[in-house]
């Protein structure tokens, strides 16, 4: 709701000349998340019961309920009350469990398993009714009539391909330094600082430059750079030094950080104005879907080289002894995985590229009739 929500007034807020800057800002907080989430969490487990990573949240959700009433509450005015497509939407989140559960289940069930195949089919039974029931209904969950516009289908598209190659990246290296290198959780998470650090500098640099040029050739350099590291990656050793981690760990932050706003920014722009709302539902729904679904593919790709003994192992977080067999075959694994979003990425930067060009000067023209008429 948050996600969905910040993108949608955001751009309602400011006009699609400044919109890159402000979605780069905004961006900001989720790359200090990135820091500071990791290194939160490895100084709990270190100090506290894990459970207070939990525990935590809840005065920090009071406190954001209290600030964002108070900031938000008189922000736009009240719209018309659209009726709520509950069967879409219930037919799309079962299939979306139906297929992360099969993905997960898979590694230790066997992907030809009676219980894998019934989920891999309630899923396909559950996205034909979800496209079949968005097709019908006038005030459908995802609007399949946003996609008519090239510009913000192809930025929708390389959203959920992106996030569907990269998403799953921090969380392999986190597993490779814990049970191949053998860290505790705190200096595992430090070391990924070089990320989302590099992140926060590029992002409101990107949306400046987007807004100027238009979001095709920050976006895509982006993605690309991100799949330059991913090559990167798909080197690792059990003992490559950590200057050479740090710096694919950086350009995977400098191309996050020239994708994101960029992207979001186009997408936006492209939308009509009645349906911000919808519009940025459906983007950060497909990109959260292309994260989550990143997870289970890349842990299904990097633990089917293990032992059933070891990936439980890796899975509850016990090291894997330096030099064994065993964690040399997950760095083999991992290694597929990377090749994996190797190959989404570049699915991501074919869509990022092909999305076509901006008017920029349409959407100023556009926008000063809108102000216009509102005054």
């Amino acid at each position: 709701m948050m996600v969905v929500n910040s993108i949608a007034l955001l751009t309602e807020a400011f006009p699609p000349n400044e919109r890159g800057r402000a979605l780069g800002i905004n961006g900001i907080t989720f790359s200090a998340g990135g820091v500071l989430g990791p290194v939160l969490g490895g100084l709990i487990l270190s100090a506290a019961n894990w459970r207070w990573i939990f525990f935590i949240n809840v005065p920090i959700g009071i406190l954001g309920i209290i600030w964002g009433y108070r900031a938000l509450h008189e922000f736009s005015p009240r719209m018309k009350r659209e009726p709520f497509d509950a069967i879409g939407a219930g037919a799309f989140s079962l299939g979306l469990l139906a297929l992360l559960a099969a993905l997960t289940l898979g590694i230790q069930a066997g992907w030809t398993s009676a219980p894998i195949l019934f989920l891999f089919g309630l899923f396909f039974a559950m996205l034909f009714l979800f496209v079949w029931q968005e097709r019908r209904v006038s005030n459908p969950v995802l609007d399949f009539s946003l996609f008519r516009n090239r510009v913000y289908s192809f930025s929708t598209l390389a959203a959920m391909m992106q996030s569907l190659a990269m998403f799953a990246v921090s969380f392999l290296i986190v597993f490779y330094l814990q049970a191949v290198r053998g860290y505790d959780p705190l200096r595992a998470a430090l070391l990924l600082i070089p990320m989302p650090l590099v992140m926060v500098v590029i992002g409101p640099l990107s949306g400046i430059l987007a807004d100027r040029i238009g979001a095709r050739i920050p976006a895509t350099v982006g993605v690309l750079i991100q799949g330059v590291a991913l090559f990167w990656f798909i080197l690792l050793r059990t003992d490559t030094p950590y200057q050479s981690i740090a710096l694919a760990l950086a350009l995977m932050g400098l191309g996050g950080g020239m994708f994101f706003s960029p992207n979001s920014s186009a997408a936006m722009n492209a939308a009509p104005k009645y349906r911000l709302g919808v519009a940025s539902a459906a983007l950060a729904t497909l990109r959260q879907t292309g994260m989550v679904t990143s997870l289970a593919v890349a842990m299904a790709v990097a633990a089917a080289s293990l032992p059933r003994d070891d990936m439980m192992k890796l899975f509850v977080g016990t090291n894997i002894t330096m030099g064994s067999a065993s964690m040399q075959s997950f760095v083999v694994g991992m290694h597929g995985a990377f090749m994996v979003s190797l190959a989404l990425s570049l699915v991501a930067a074919v869509f990022s590229f092909v999305r076509g060009r901006e008017d920029r000067e349409l959407l100023a023209s556009q926008e000063t009739r809108r102000s216009a008429i509102r005054s």
